[in-house]
């Protein structure tokens, strides 16, 4: 079967603590005017059949965006595969992409390449972003089924992203000629980078 966008849920991951940043809402920072997640809505509309927002903070601000918004089922922030698994019963569609709000340059076409990747190799249920340097962990696009998966190893205490990559065999997408557009924010540092970054686009 060869998919579309149209079969694409996405899942923005703003339900962080932001702690590096003074405990700042990251998906609520402001690029150009307009919020980061604003920015990635509007990118991802044009990329996917339904978004929905993964928060656990200014649930009232988030509102405003008109998207579902999904609070985490468990308490004390226990990481960004807690607020996927929360999305899961709002995820309607045959495949899930993944994105974390603090990446607001997120390239035009990152849901078809991804896609292309994922048409070609019938076997493969999961793919995952190379900027050509690492893998962006949390730029998965993934078949639904996997989140029952991911919710078995997160009942285990497991936590980390990366390994539950690794126990299945994912594709690596290759957008080293787009390095730049994920780019993002954990610091102060980090986000003037982002600044300037944009500026000189």
């Amino acid at each position: 079967m060869q998919y579309t966008i149209e079969d694409i849920t996405v899942i923005i991951l703003a339900g962080g603590q932001g702690k590096r940043l003074g405990n700042q809402n990251k998906g609520l920072l402001k690029l150009n005017g307009e919020t980061f997640v604003s920015h990635l809505l509007k990118k991802m509309s044009k990329q996917s059949a339904s978004q929905i927002i993964s928060a656990n903070n200014d649930i009232s601000l988030y509102k405003q965006f008109n998207k579902t918004i999904v609070e985490d089922q468990v308490d004390n922030y226990q990481g960004p595969l807690s607020g996927i698994i929360s999305c899961k019963p709002h995820a309607n569609t045959a495949l899930v992409l993944t994105i974390p709000c603090d990446s607001p340059l997120v390239p035009a076409n990152l849901s078809q390449r991804l896609l292309d990747t994922y048409n070609q190799h019938s076997s493969t249920k999961l793919c995952v972003v190379h900027d050509g340097s690492m893998l962006q962990n949390l730029f998965m696009l993934f078949d639904k089924s996997l989140l029952n998966d991911m919710e078995d190893y997160f009942q285990k205490d497991q936590r980390q992203v990366r390994a539950w990559i690794n126990r299945h065999d994912y594709e690596a997408v290759n957008f080293s000629d787009q390095a730049l557009h994920f780019t993002n924010v954990n610091d102060e540092a980090s986000f003037q980078r982002l600044l300037s970054l944009e500026q000189s686009q």
